[in-house]
């Protein structure tokens, strides 16, 4: 039997001076601090996991395959990127329209009635065609404004309470000579935007027509004959569209014929130009006048040709031509108007110009 010593007491530390106890304080506050820091840098919603680098590589994966996913299924919705591509060329090309329409609706207007009409032709088997160009469409100016005394008399007022005028119709010729007479066309004639009949024939006026013609719009008859007018013919006289008579002859009109306006006087009937200074070629535009039934072009100094788009006026019976500086043939559609329509008089002598007797009947004075 053996019988255990007894356990000798736990040796006793000696006791820790004051130096010591304060240096191990010291240690476990510098400790707690450290754990401070470390706690204080880890983000503030902090997984452990993510800490893993095999998990941070799948989630970039499980990321880019997502990001390709969407792709592929916006491309299916826009059909493999075709669609889209032709919308979107759609949307530019609508834009680029409606921008040249806006800017092609400020820059022009759209043309005159009369201007759709295209000069009547005789069966191509029968004679060559003529097509003349378009005249451009006019635009009327701004109309002036005005200020006369009111006591002044003007022309139409003196002249209403002699000869019992209405203000649609006037109608002065030399037999109603008298010292009232006005020397030029009076302006104060353009009030009357009513007028639709204006005939001063033989008074002796002198001057130029005046522009602000083109403001009687409603004038049907216009006669300014056997008066000393000088200078061009205005290019406002294409405003009057509602004109049947025409009446400029025997007067010193100069420079060549406008161009701009035929295509608006398709209701003229009748065309007198004669016994002027008119000079250049007799414009193909003429061709328009498809009601005309008179055409007088004689005693001027026209040069060139007979332009074959005056076969066009089917209508016509007396054609003059006479004492001006043509040259070269009758064109076959206008001989073609002496033979098959109403053309009876067609003066072409005194000029340069030879006739086709055959299938031409053409007059001398």
């Amino acid at each position: 039997m053996t019988i255990d010593a007894p356990a000798s007491p736990p040796e006793e530390s000696p006791p820790k001076s004051s130096v010591e106890v304060e240096e191990e304080l010291m240690k476990e506050s510098h400790l707690d601090n450290e754990a401070d820091e470390d706690e204080a840098q880890q983000p503030k919603h902090y997984i452990p996991f993510l800490d893993s680098k095999r998990t941070r590589f799948c989630l970039t994966i499980f990321v880019v395959l997502l990001l390709a996913g969407a792709a592929t299924i916006a491309g299916l919705a826009c059909g493999l990127g075709g669609s889209c591509g032709a919308e979107k060329e759609n949307s530019n090309n609508s834009s680029s329209s409606l921008q040249n329409q806006t800017t092609t609706s400020t820059a022009t207007l759209p043309p005159s009635p009369q201007q759709t009409t295209t000069p009547t032709q005789v069966p191509s088997t029968q004679m060559p065609s003529s097509s003349p160009t378009m005249a451009p469409t006019l635009a009327p100016t701004q109309m002036p404004t005005l200020s006369m005394a009111p006591t002044q008399r003007t022309f139409v007022e003196a002249f209403g309470e002699r000869f019992g005028l209405s203000t649609t119709r006037i109608h002065l010729t030399a037999a109603d000579s008298n010292a009232n007479n006005p020397t030029t066309i009076p302006f104060d004639l353009m009030y009357l935007t009513s007028l639709s009949h204006l005939n001063v024939y033989g008074l002796s006026l002198s001057g130029t027509i005046p522009t602000e013609i083109g403001f009687l719009t409603d004038l049907t008859f216009l006669n300014l004959a056997n008066n000393d007018l000088t200078s061009a013919i205005p290019s406002e006289l294409g405003l009057l569209t509602q004109l049947r008579q025409l009446q400029l002859g025997t007067n010193r009109l100069e420079s060549s014929l406008p161009s701009d306006i035929w295509g608006n006087l398709t209701q003229l009937t009748e065309l007198g130009l004669s016994q002027n200074a008119l000079e250049g070629q007799i414009r193909s535009e003429l061709g328009f006048l498809t009601r005309l039934t008179s055409l007088s072009l004689a005693e001027n100094l026209f040069s060139g040709g007979i332009p074959s788009d005056l076969g066009s006026l089917q209508q016509l019976e007396l054609l003059e031509l006479y004492y001006n500086d043509l040259s070269g043939t009758v064109p076959d559609p206008v001989c073609f108007l002496t033979t098959n329509y109403d053309l009876s008089f067609l003066y072409i002598d005194r000029n340069k110009v030879s006739c086709p007797l055959a299938t031409c009947a053409c007059y001398e004075l």
